[in-house]
C-alpha cells in the first residue's frame, strides 16, 4: 500500500486549519477562553502513520532486536 505523505499532511493541514477558523468564529467563548483553545490547537503534535521501517521486515527485526 501506497501512501502519499504529503498528501496526509495538506488534508491535516486543513483540518486544523477550519478548526481554529471556527474556534475564532464562536461567539460561546469569551476571549480568553478563544485564546486558550487556540493556544491549545497549535500545541497538538499530530503523529501520523508509521515509521518507513515498519513495513521492511528486516529494519523492524533490526529494531526490535534487544526486545
Amino acid at each position: 500500500m501506497s501512501v502519499n505523505w504529503a498528501q496526509v499532511e495538506s488534508v491535516f493541514s486543513s483540518v486544523m486549519t477550519s478548526f481554529k477558523s471556527r474556534i475564532a468564529d464562536v461567539t460561546w467563548m469569551d476571549d480568553v477562553t478563544r485564546a486558550t483553545a487556540l493556544d491549545k490547537a497549535d500545541a497538538i503534535v499530530h503523529k501520523i502513520g508509521y515509521p518507513d521501517f515498519v513495513v521492511n521486515p528486516a529494519m523492524l527485526d533490526q529494531y526490535y532486536e534487544e526486545v
